[in-house]
């Protein structure tokens, strides 16, 4: 495999996510008969599915002409891979691209993954007896999930006093903040810490409501003002688990 030797990718969403075109080099290029043709880059702006936020989609293309149409983007130890297709000729290694992702994918995943942290932050400030558990951010039915449970004769009043917390929230246009800190000082960001959170390497922090960060390497809106409107469509209890689901308009 190429990838033995080549270096972890540079993330450059994790600064901006904003960011939806740049330039890269070509490191390798490799296919496979599940995935079909990967593209390796030194850097990507393209964000690779995970934490509960799916993969950017767009296109690389060289001067030259050549364009390869980004699919699915995955990250495997520390190197991402662009899967997708040659629409027009294809990329020597060593050539300079130019990246360019689905702005409109983009800002929709990161207003989905960003009123999910905004959901947390509801959940803390009303003092839910709720842990955090998982999220699940795609367009297509998004939720985060809970341990702990709320009963049934209080699910309806508290489905109502999350929605109004959340859009007061949004409505506050909280700015973003991005910090990368360490396990030992994690604490004085954040108020939960998971606990696949190691101290092997860096943590990014999210926080967009102020002295509510979280761990994350997810894509985010820039003020808590770009989810625009929330509505908690159902909650669900079961097997000690509560979900919330949530749409945005």
């Amino acid at each position: 495999m190429f990838t033995d030797c080549i270096s972890a990718t540079k993330l450059l969403y994790l600064d901006d996510t904003n960011n939806h075109q740049d330039t890269a080099t070509v490191l390798a290029i490799e296919t496979s008969e599940e995935k079909g043709v990967s593209i390796i880059l030194d850097q990507t702006i393209f964000y690779p599915q995970g934490g509960g936020q799916p993969a950017d989609q767009g296109q690389i293309t060289s001067s030259a002409g050549d364009v390869f149409i980004v699919k699915d983007v995955r990250i495997i130890n520390g190197i991402v891979h662009h899967f997708g297709e040659f629409s027009v000729g294809n990329f020597p290694v060593n050539e300079s691209v130019e990246l360019t992702i689905n702005s409109e994918r983009r800002q929709l995943n990161a207003r989905l993954h960003s009123a999910g942290h905004l959901i947390d932050a509801a959940v803390q400030l009303l003092e839910l007896p709720l842990k955090p558990g998982k999220g699940y951010h795609f367009p297509d039915g998004p939720y985060v999930e809970y341990q702990g449970e709320i009963a049934a004769d209080e699910r309806e009043a508290i489905r109502l006093k999350i929605e109004q917390k959340v859009n007061e929230l949004i409505n506050s246009a909280f700015n973003t903040q991005i910090a990368t800190t360490s396990l030992s000082q994690i604490k004085e960001l954040c108020s939960f810490v998971p606990d696949y959170v190691t101290d092997d390497k860096p943590i990014r922090v999210i926080t967009l409501v102020p002295k509510l960060g979280c761990p994350c390497g997810g894509t985010h809106v820039k003020t808590s003002q770009e989810v625009k409107q929330l509505n908690l469509t159902k909650i669900r209890v079961k097997g000690g688990q509560t979900r919330f689901s949530y749409q945005l308009t």
